[in-house]
């Protein structure tokens, strides 16, 4: 009696064997903090996927349609080559670059060929881009959530603004009768020197008396 494992004997006496079948090749994709451009311009950030099989990735653009890529070829695709290139996948739709950048590599340390099919008629009900992955290359295409990032839940704190956009703080009034001479230029992210208040009487003593003392060097020189 034959089983799955036990196949039997042929008619020759000898064990039969169940032939052994190479399980399909699956190329596997992990994206980590990825973050999606359109034209140089951040449409999605913080994108987590980790593909087991990875068939085809989509890309919907508010105004340019939803954008299939694979890194197989399919009917109606468009190769577009070093597409997958370490750790950036980068297509051309139209006259619109898109770019999804990961902090892993994405396929290969050589750049590979992406396949590309625009699907203008798709679009989904959202004002800004959206990114999916999944094994339908025809609309409804699948969607999946992108994972949380497990570091940044709950509250953070922004990163510090770059020393060239960080605003100059204003300095306090003195008080009356009081001022603060003017100093050096400051740029902007630079240290302000310390300009403490002093008396307008005595500024304005120190003012007359410079000038005074410049009069006589100014008639020396007329009289020459």
């Amino acid at each position: 009696m034959q089983t799955k494992s036990e196949l039997g004997y042929d008619e020759n006496g000898k064990k039969l064997h169940a032939p052994k079948e190479k399980p399909p090749k699956t190329v596997s994709v992990s994206i980590s903090r990825g973050t999606l451009t359109v034209d140089g311009m951040t449409g999605k950030a913080a994108l987590n996927y980790e593909i087991k099989d990875l068939k085809y990735v989509y890309v919907y653009v508010p105004g340019v349609g939803t954008t299939i890529i694979s890194n197989d070829p399919f009917p109606g695709a468009v190769e577009q080559k070093k597409a997958f290139d370490d750790k950036t996948l980068t297509v051309t739709v139209g006259d619109h670059v898109l770019q999804l950048a990961s902090d892993n590599r994405l396929l290969g340390k050589t750049p590979e060929s992406a396949y590309v099919l625009v699907d203008r008629s798709f679009s989904v009900p959202t004002k800004f881009p959206v990114v999916g992955y999944g094994p339908i290359r025809v609309a409804p295409y699948a969607w999946p959530g992108s994972k949380e990032n497990a570091v940044l839940t709950g509250a953070i704190e922004a990163p510090p603004l770059p020393a060239d956009l960080r605003p100059t703080p204003l300095l306090q009034p003195c008080p009356a009768g009081q001022m603060r001479t003017a100093g050096p230029p400051v740029l902007p992210g630079q240290n302000v020197a310390p300009r403490p208040c002093v008396s307008i009487a005595s500024v304005q003593t120190t003012a007359t008396y410079a000038r005074q003392a410049a009069l006589p060097m100014g008639n020396t020189q007329a009289s020459k």
